[in-house]
């Protein structure tokens, strides 16, 4: 009866150990299932752009190795109304921080589903050192400084949809919201009809020209053909 009962105790061991071991390998997958493929940069902003160290990032999104500048965060994901690459000084809340009003670049190679209500717009042509070619849009404010750039390739790159782009977007200091009419004159946001031709519009203080230039340099350092 003694030696049974041991062997029972025994029997029971192994049961444990082996869901414990089940359990940790478990959770073993679940971590690799649901991580994310993002990069942490440490958080010492350079004063120039010279300043910069690059570092590497796997992009499967973009199936490519692309340069970025170490001190900022990276990541990549697909939502439901949008899939590319953020690039952000700050860790963003979200991948999809379009709108927030802090330094980042934003890779969008499929667009996103939502109509830009901006107001007052400069188009020009930008091309990179390796002579890729895109339309320029800058986005001002009510001072006619540029808050934001888009970038739209002019011919069709290879995993990108016509209506992919990049937007390059810098802080406001001090933001108000105001609205701009098709004949030129700013009302306050509270009337704004954007599907009246009436167009979002931001006061305030650009916070950082350089990191415009800052964008350029990403675009510079990758090839998107």
């Amino acid at each position: 009866m003694i030696k049974d009962f041991f062997i029972k105790k025994e029997n029971i061991f192994i049961i444990v150990v082996a869901l414990i071991s089940v359990f940790f390998v478990v959770l073993g997958f679940l971590f690799l299932f649901f991580k994310t493929d993002t990069v942490d940069g440490p958080r010492v902003i350079p004063n120039t752009i010279t300043e910069i160290t690059w570092g590497d990032f796997n992009s499967k999104i973009l199936d490519k190795k692309i340069k970025f500048p170490e001190y900022m965060y990276i990541s990549e994901q697909k939502e439901s109304n949008g899939v590319g690459v953020t690039i952000a000084e700050f860790q963003p809340d979200d991948f999809l921080n379009y709108f927030s009003n802090q330094n980042h670049i934003s890779i969008y190679p499929n667009g996103i589903d939502a109509p830009l209500f901006y107001g007052k717009t400069k188009d020009s042509t930008y091309t990179t050192n390796d002579n890729q070619e895109y339309v320029r849009t800058e986005y001002l404010t009510t001072n006619n400084e540029t808050w934001a750039i888009k970038l739209v390739p002019k011919k069709h790159l290879e995993n990108w949809q016509t209506w992919g782009f990049i937007w390059i977007q810098t802080k406001i200091q001090n933001k108000e919201q105001k609205c701009v009419t098709e004949s030129g004159l700013i009302i306050d946001s509270i009337d704004c009809d954007p599907y009246q031709g009436q167009r979002i519009i931001y006061s305030g203080k650009i916070s950082s020209v350089q990191f415009l230039q800052v964008g350029y340099e990403v675009v510079n350092k990758n090839s998107f053909k």
